[in-house]
């Protein structure tokens, strides 16, 4: 058993007489009453990104459940914070859904205190995940049928990340290799005649926000055949 403290307020809102989820529309909140309880019922917080990839729509989604894993059946608030900024949100039933757009370049971290009730105790978590970079260099122009290098780094926090999974796409198709040392000079042979664009994508995984990088050559007839 845990005893949790609750804070009794008076919230004042921006511009809605209603709490919706993922909202915050307080402005203001004057302290009324504080209340001590004897929580019975353990709680637990799991958070998780929709998905990693940079720059697309994506959701932090955090779900608070009991010691069974079924989810809150109460509406209640919850603290959040994302890299350092805290923000108070309503959560219904246990379901929690934040829009958040993430860069390759910068990590996140992500917390969640849940202040509890007479019912749950209080819990928190925190998540991290690695932001990447990667960058690609290779020649402006080459012959078609002759190979040519592309050197592609991959790095986190400018120190190089090693083991991950790249997929190279060519027009040759889609290759799919580890970055051993956390880079590799990849050996390209364009087979047809015109601008071409080499892309690699880190294929994220549950620790480190995905990252690519392209770079465009053109190929251009083989000499010895004019």
């Amino acid at each position: 058993d845990e005893t949790v403290t609750l804070y009794a307020y008076v919230i004042y809102e921006k511009a809605s007489t209603m709490l919706l989820p993922g909202m915050n529309p307080f402005t203001e909140k004057k302290l009324m009453d504080i209340v001590q309880y004897t929580a019975t019922e353990k709680t637990n917080i799991n958070i998780n990104l929709s998905t990693l990839t940079p720059a697309a729509d994506n959701n932090i989604n955090i779900l608070i459940t009991d010691e069974n894993g079924n989810l809150l059946q109460t509406n209640e608030l919850i603290n959040v914070s994302v890299n350092g900024e805290e923000t108070t949100y309503y959560f219904i039933k246990g379901n929690l859904s934040i829009p958040y757009k993430i860069m390759s370049s910068e990590g996140l971290t992500i917390s969640a205190v849940y202040g509890g009730s007479n019912q749950y105790s209080r819990s928190n978590a925190t998540v991290v995940f690695i932001g990447t970079n990667m960058t690609m260099v290779a020649q402006a122009e080459t012959q078609v049928n002759s190979p040519i290098p592309v050197t592609i780094i991959l790095t986190s926090d400018d120190n190089l990340l090693t083991g991950q999974e790249v997929t190279i796409s060519t027009a040759n198709g889609d290759e799919t290799i580890e970055l051993t040392n956390g880079f590799i000079i990849y050996q390209y042979t364009p087979t047809s005649v015109g601008e071409e664009t080499i892309t690699a994508t880190l294929n994220s995984n549950g620790s480190y926000i995905a990252s690519y990088a392209n770079t465009t050559i053109t190929v251009t007839g083989d000499k010895d055949t004019i």
